[in-house]
Order: structure tokens, then C-alpha cells, then sequence
């Protein structure tokens, strides 16, 4: 009997594995064929004279908070390759923020059994990664992977330091 549970969790733990090695890869094949958005520019435009040394509102207009600019900076501080860093930075994002939301779906059905908490966890991920409001804003090197990531991490810290067991507390939340 020990022997099963052992090959149980070993296959929960491939299957997962697995199913975001796929996602990582869709979304990086998503960020490297999109087409240049018209929005991505003034983002890329602005972390390149940040990164040469202009300040934003100072030495050139920026009608937007400056942190995913200096974030870019940071990354084309190593690369030359200005919209391929920036879209991998997004798909890193947009990972993370799967990450929490499996971890958080994991935890809220592991009473029924980790296999179908598991299951319910990825059917969710992949219910995320099929809409169209994903597949056209995820991955471009713009202003929401970044922000949404903060609002899942903080949501994922939130619950995880006072052990949120009432369903009502999340309606409390506005999620």
C-alpha cells in the first residue's frame, strides 16, 4: 500500500511538471510571434533612456508609474535584444502568477483528495490560458503581467498568513 502512495505522488509531481513545461512553452512561443503591439513601445522606449540615464516626468514625458520602465532598464542593462527581454520578463510573470493560482486551487480542494485537487487545479489553469483576454494581453511586454503578478502574490501571502478558512472572508476580499 505504501508502495502506491509513493508512485501517486511521484505521477501528481510529473503530471504537474509536465503541464507547465507546456505552458511555458506556449507562452513562450506566444510572446516571440506576437506581433509588435503599439503599446509596448512607449514601455521599451522609456526603460531605454532610464537605462541611459534620463528620469522620467524630469527629462521626458511618461504618462504612467515608472516601475515596470526601471524593471526593464535593469534587464537591458545585460541584452541588447530590448523586446525579447521584456516579453520574457512578462512570461515569467505570467508564470509565477499560474504558480500561485495552482497553489491556491491546490490547497482549497486537497480535503476532497490530492489527485482531484490536482485535476481541478490545472482543468482551472487551463480554463485561464483558453480565454481570448488572455491570449491577447498575457506575454506582451506592457503594464499587466507585472501588476497582476503583485495582486496574486499579495492575495496568495494574504491567505496563507491568516489562514482564510470561510469562503465568505473571500467575498470580503472582492475577489
Amino acid at each position: 500500500m505504501g508502495k502506491t502512495k509513493f508512485n501517486d505522488h511521484w505521477i501528481r509531481i510529473t503530471v504537474i511538471l509536465v503541464t507547465f513545461l507546456i505552458i511555458s512553452g506556449f507562452l513562450v512561443s506566444q510572446a516571440l510571434t506576437k506581433r509588435i503591439n503599439h503599446d509596448e513601445n512607449q514601455y521599451i522606449a522609456c526603460a531605454e533612456l532610464i537605462k541611459d540615464g534620463y528620469v522620467p516626468y524630469h527629462d521626458f514625458y511618461y504618462h504612467h508609474l515608472p516601475y515596470l520602465p526601471y524593471i526593464y532598464a535593469g534587464l537591458f542593462c545585460f541584452t541588447s535584444h530590448l523586446v525579447l527581454s521584456a516579453r520574457l520578463f512578462s512570461v515569467f510573470c505570467v508564470l509565477i502568477y499560474l504558480l500561485l493560482i495552482y497553489l491556491l486551487i491546490v490547497k482549497r480542494f486537497e480535503l476532497l483528495s490530492k489527485t482531484k485537487a490536482v485535476f481541478f487545479s490545472l482543468s482551472a489553469l487551463f480554463l485561464i490560458i483558453s480565454t481570448q483576454i488572455f491570449r491577447f494581453s498575457a506575454t506582451l511586454s506592457w503594464s499587466h503581467d507585472f501588476p497582476v503578478m503583485l495582486i496574486v502574490l499579495a492575495f496568495f501571502l494574504f491567505e496563507k498568513f491568516f489562514k482564510i478558512t470561510k469562503i465568505f472572508c473571500f467575498f470580503l476580499l472582492g475577489c
